[in-house]
């Protein structure tokens, strides 16, 4: 995922929360003055199922972002580990929340993306 200050809304089971400083397109998405737009200074941020209740990502820029979580990514029975730029972020186990799910679904208004677990992950070291 690839976010500009403009836009930080979900995609899929992601969430930018909060950025170094980065680009910030205008109303018309052509604001050419903004150096940060032209030096390409956007947060970055990849994220991977890579194993059993194993996440990795990667984030550039990012000081803060959530995962959404449900039984289809991970196994609920069993802790997961979240391995940011390297380092373990979390480990332990995950419960699911009514209030997440009532949450997400009324913002997501989408039944096919349904999560009742969201987890909060502060970057500690960029690279």
């Amino acid at each position: 995922m690839v976010r500009d200050a403009s836009h930080f809304q979900s995609f899929s089971w992601l969430r930018l929360d909060a950025t170094d400083r980065i680009a910030a397109f205008s109303d018309d998405l052509v604001d050419k003055s903004d150096e940060r737009i032209a030096r390409r200074e956007y947060a970055r941020l990849d994220a991977s199922i890579v194993g059993a209740n194993r996440i990795e990502v990667r984030a550039e820029r990012v000081r803060r972002y959530s995962l959404f979580l449900n039984d289809r990514l991970i196994d609920l029975s069993k802790p997961i580990t979240v391995v940011t730029n390297g380092q373990v972020s979390f480990k332990g186990t995950v419960t699911q929340s009514l209030e997440a799910l009532l949450r997400q679904s009324r913002i997501r208004q989408d039944p096919g993306e349904l999560f009742p677990i969201h987890l909060t992950i502060v970057v500690q070291n960029q690279p």
